[in-house]
Formats: structure tokens, C-alpha cells, sequence
């Protein structure tokens, strides 16, 4: 398994990361709208781009840019 970030949580990021997710991989989403990432987290769908697809265990949603990318920001 292998860790991946995706950058942007719109529709494209959050497929992006449930497709990933799913094949494996452990995923780091991150986004620009705190509120937005608050209820990913909270209700574990993209209710506002992605309704009715679950984000899988394996994402973990990051509102920190620099916790989502250790060692590659600053």
C-alpha cells in the first residue's frame, strides 16, 4: 500500500481519492474550504459534488497542506 495525496476536493478530487482508496492505497484529501473538508469528515460523503458515493475508510481528509504532504511543503 502506498500513501497518496489528492489535492482538491471537488467532484475529480473526491473520485480520484474514493478509486484510490479503493484500490489499496492510503489517501490524504485536501482542500481549500475548511467548512467543505469539516463535512467530509463529519458525514464521510461529498454531499456537494459526489452525493451518495461513502468515502471509504482508507481516506483521510487533511485541511493542512503541509500535514498532507510531509517533507515536500515549506
Amino acid at each position: 500500500m502506498s500513501r497518496v495525496a489528492v489535492l482538491g476536493s471537488g467532484s475529480w478530487g473526491t473520485a480520484l481519492a474514493v478509486l484510490l482508496a479503493e484500490s489499496g492505497h492510503e489517501v490524504r484529501l485536501w482542500g481549500r474550504n475548511r467548512g467543505h473538508l469539516e463535512q467530509l469528515e463529519r458525514d464521510r460523503e461529498n454531499r456537494k459534488f459526489l452525493a451518495g458515493i461513502a468515502l471509504p475508510a482508507g481516506i483521510k481528509v487533511q485541511p493542512e497542506l503541509e500535514d498532507c504532504l510531509p517533507g515536500l511543503a515549506g
